[in-house]
């Protein structure tokens, strides 16, 4: 006793002259003490331990587990391991304090305080799988007290390993202890997550894919983000919904298209609890945040639906479909909303460009799910819409998917308009470039088409307009091309002769004319009109004997 009360003896003579005496005592009685005298003892001890400096404190922690007191409790030896952890930090010396770890009751490793210190030892030496251990044992007690859980968040964000703190962040919002007000650990932990996102750019969708998570757990508890003042729910959903968006417009050229699709309907979803009374500037705002939302997440899950044949492809051309009617349903009040104010009209440019884009991709995720029966209601969409100068880019798809619909055996009354938005194209095309080359490939294509489609009125006025367009290209930079020329010239002509030949010579005259007129402006000279003429007069003389023996 006053060994370890008298303060005139150094601590390295009281330290010398109590082991001295324990050692002699287990030699000459080879027990230990009582569980009484144990626990005097290290009281005692305890105390000039506690008061001692960093240089002794692990020697007055050895002293405490000398064999004279294995009587000592379970709780008492924690106690003492887990002091003697402390004291080796407190050095710097990390291998004393797994030691003094692993020299602790085995019930009482996994208890939090001691995890707690354990996942110190791990952050000084940067050992990840060690501070992941620890960190999911202090998780597995953090519904009834998660102040060990806290601690580790605020020594993982001061150490090199961020991204345990992240983790033991995210951790907290799984757990989602009493008394943790969950709208400022979901900031935090976005925060942090966003950080480790600049720190570390590289293998990005592995970086992205927890804080979409982090956001979709934000989403889903918006009723206790309402929870608060009404200042503060405002505060919450401009925080949410304008990191969201941020984040998504800065990734959408990078990330994985299902990390994009699912931030972007974190974002609309948070765009759309939007206050209702914020002011006209800022629901216009809002207005034109969630229209892009649902364009970069239609495009997003087409890229998708491209890349998977199975019926998760599938899928996402549904889900493509419904971002789409979003889209154009919202952009009808977005129009309507704004007017026509000068200072809105490079921005609805732009949403009307974006809407003509989504409908094409509608026709695609038509084609795709095969839903024939809504083919019509999309064309007619287009046959009525304005404030784009991008036909050409819709021709080609029109006839992929005329001839799609044909394999697949459709009745022709839902590709019928398929004809006149065809025509629609070509018209805009022909007045935006002047371009015949390209002209002709789809005057040739709707040709086909609408044979094919037993409509010959529709192709002969296609034969028409390829001759008018021939002769206006000859004061073009860009001639008719000579092949496409007299494929068309060639098949016009045919139609006549099988029109005489079925002797019905009143709708031979209006196809014959055709092709010749447009055989007038081939570049060969002169020869396939001439050729074309002389076979209408060949054609002429036959029918007419054929008339004279009859």
């Amino acid at each position: 006793m006053f060994a370890c009360t008298s303060s005139g003896l150094e601590a390295q003579d009281s330290l010398v002259g109590i082991r001295s005496v324990l050692d002699e005592v287990s030699r000459q009685t080879e027990r230990g003490l009582s569980a009484r005298a144990t626990h005097a003892a290290q009281t005692l001890i305890w105390k000039r331990a506690s008061s001692a400096t960093d240089d002794f404190v692990d020697e007055w922690c050895q002293l405490l587990q000398h064999t004279m007191f294995d009587s000592a409790g379970q709780m008492n030896k924690a106690r003492i391991g887990r002091k003697a952890i402390a004291a080796a930090l407190a050095r710097n010396d990390s291998n004393a304090a797994r030691r003094a770890f692993f020299e602790m009751p085995e019930t009482t490793q996994n208890e939090s305080i001691t995890r707690y210190l354990l996942f110190k030892v791990a952050l000084h030496d940067n050992d990840h799988e060690l501070a992941t251990e620890c960190l999911a044992m202090v998780t597995k007690h953090a519904e009834k007290d998660p102040t060990y859980l806290y601690a580790c968040v605020l020594e993982a964000q001061q150490s090199q390993m961020r991204q345990i703190a992240v983790a033991a962040l995210q951790a907290l919002t799984e757990r989602q202890p009493l008394g943790v007000h969950l709208p400022t650990l979901l900031r935090c932990t976005a925060r942090l997550l966003v950080g480790e996102l600049d720190a570390s750019p590289q293998d990005l969708d592995r970086m992205v894919e927890p804080v979409v998570i982090l956001f979709e757990r934000a989403a889903k508890n918006t009723a206790v983000l309402r929870q608060g003042t009404d200042v503060q729910w405002r505060s919450e959903i401009q925080w949410w919904s304008k990191n969201t968006y941020n984040l998504s417009l800065r990734l959408c050229a990078d990330v994985h298209p299902g990390l994009l699709v699912r931030l972007l309907n974190v974002c609309v979803h948070f765009l759309e609890c939007w206050p209702a009374d914020d002011g006209p500037m800022h629901q216009d705002d809002v207005r034109h945040r969630r229209l892009l939302c649902h364009f970069l997440a239609a495009s997003a899950l087409v890229v998708l639906g491209r890349s998977d044949e199975s019926d998760d492809g599938l899928e996402c051309y549904a889900n493509a479909r419904g971002h789409i009617a979003n889209y154009v349903q919202q952009c009808s009040e977005w129009v309507l909303a704004t007017g026509h104010r000068a200072a809105a009209e490079t921005q609805r440019r732009d949403v009307l460009a974006r809407e003509f884009e989504l409908l094409k991709f509608d026709l695609e995720c038509i084609m795709k799910l095969k839903q024939w029966d809504e083919l019509d209601a999309t064309v007619k969409v287009f046959m009525s819409f304005e404030g784009t100068d991008r036909w050409d880019s819709l021709a080609d798809l029109l006839v992929v998917i005329h001839d799609h619909a044909r394999s697949e055996g459709v009745l022709s009354a839902a590709t019928a308009q398929i004809h006149e938005l065809l025509q629609k194209c070509i018209n805009a095309t022909w007045k935006k470039d002047k371009d015949a080359a390209k002209m002709s490939r789809w005057l040739r294509l709707t040709y086909s088409i609408n044979m094919q489609d037993g409509s010959p009125d529709f192709a002969l006025k296609v034969v028409q307009q390829a001759a008018s367009v021939a002769q206006k290209s000859e004061k073009e930079a860009t001639k008719y091309p000579l092949d496409e020329l007299c494929w068309l010239a060639t098949m016009a002509f045919n139609k006549a002769v099988d029109s005489l030949n079925t002797e019905e010579a009143g709708c031979a005259a209006p196809w014959t004319d055709a092709a010749l007129e447009l055989a007038r402006y081939a570049s060969d000279n002169g020869a396939l009109h001439k050729n074309l003429t002389l076979r209408k007069e060949a054609a002429e003389r036959r029918m007419h004997d054929i008339g004279a023996r009859a």
